[in-house]
Formats: structure tokens, C-alpha cells, sequence
């Protein structure tokens, strides 16, 4: 894991997410039991704020960049996907 950012405890709002997540190759979201997949760029920057930020205007957790790859918020199935 190259970087992991404990949303719950530093607040990175919608301007510092995508300072972030625009760096990456692929950011993906996770929305209940679905994931969403992004390329991050002008057209999508958007909707991947809608989706990466939560209600109270910080970046969901967890957030983790693992090889280029950002994945926001919860997934069982990702998560024994990516960590057996």
C-alpha cells in the first residue's frame, strides 16, 4: 500500500481530494455493493467528487491509492478482492 488517508480523522475537502485523486490512473468508488470506476480528468472530475465526498463535505472513508489506484469507501468484496 503506498498511501492510505484516514478520512475520519483529516479532512480533505473536495478541492484537496482532487488534488489527489487527479493523479491517479483509475480512482474507484465504492456505492454500496457497486463500484464505479473513473479515469480521472476535467470530464469526469465532477461526478467523482459527487461520488468520493460524503455528507459532510470530507473524503469518504477508507481512502487508499494502491498502484495507481485510489479506492474510496467500503467494499467487502473489493477488499477480499484486493487482500484475500
Amino acid at each position: 500500500m503506498v498511501e492510505q488517508i484516514d478520512a475520519r480523522k483529516l479532512k480533505i475537502d473536495d478541492e484537496q481530494a482532487w488534488e489527489r485523486l487527479s493523479q491517479a490512473s483509475r480512482v474507484v468508488i465504492a456505492q454500496g455493493k457497486a463500484l464505479l470506476e473513473f479515469v480521472p480528468s476535467a470530464d469526469t472530475q465532477d461526478d467523482i467528487l459527487q461520488k468520493a465526498m460524503g455528507r459532510s463535505g470530507n473524503l469518504r472513508a477508507p481512502t487508499m491509492l494502491i498502484e495507481g489506484t485510489y479506492y474510496v469507501g467500503y467494499n467487502q468484496g473489493l477488499y477480499q478482492e484486493l487482500f484475500g
